[in-house]
C-alpha cells in the first residue's frame, strides 16, 4: 500500500484544495470573459456594434446563453437587431481539434428594424426596401489553429 507522510499529507491537500478553488474562480469568471470577447470581436468582424447584457455558460454540459443581444447598425447609434435570448448547444469532441460544432440553435424574441424608403415608381418595384447590409463571413488565414 502507498503510504504518505504528515507533512507530504498536508502539502498534497493542500495543493488539491487549491486547484479546485482556482478551477471554480475560472468557471465563475469564464462567462465574462466570453463576453467581453465577443463585444470586442464583433466590431472587427462586422464593422458593428454589439451590446450583451448576460452570458451564461455552462461548460459541463456545453449549453451557452446570450441575453439582451443588440447589433447596432454601421456608423449609426440605431439598432438594427434586438435579441432577447440566444440559446446555443455545443459539442464537445470536435474542440479537441480546433473546430467549433454547434448542435443547437434557438432564438427568442428577435426584433429587426427594417426602414423603407420611397424609389422610382415602377411597374415592378413601387417601393424600396433598406435593410443594412448583412454581415460578410470573415476570411480565414489558411492553416490556422482555429
Amino acid at each position: 500500500m502507498f503510504r504518505v507522510s504528515g507533512r507530504r499529507l498536508k502539502i498534497l491537500i493542500g495543493i488539491v484544495a487549491a486547484v479546485i478553488v482556482l478551477g471554480g474562480v475560472l468557471l465563475a469568471v469564464l462567462p465574462e470573459i466570453v463576453r467581453r470577447v465577443a463585444i470586442a470581436q464583433v466590431p472587427k468582424l462586422t464593422g458593428r456594434v454589439l451590446l450583451l447584457d448576460d452570458v451564461d455558460l455552462n461548460v459541463f454540459t456545453g449549453h451557452l446563453a446570450l441575453k439582451g443581444v443588440k447589433v447596432q447598425k454601421a456608423g449609426t447609434n440605431e439598432r438594427a437587431y434586438d435579441i432577447e435570448r440566444i440559446d446555443v448547444r455545443l459539442d464537445y469532441l470536435p474542440f479537441f481539434v480546433h473546430h467549433v460544432r454547434v448542435t443547437e440553435v434557438t432564438v427568442v424574441a428577435a426584433q429587426i428594424q427594417v426602414s423603407c424608403a420611397a424609389a422610382r415608381r415602377t411597374s415592378t418595384s413601387p417601393t424600396s426596401w433598406i435593410a443594412s447590409k448583412a454581415p460578410s463571413r470573415p476570411r480565414r488565414s489558411p492553416r490556422s489553429g482555429w
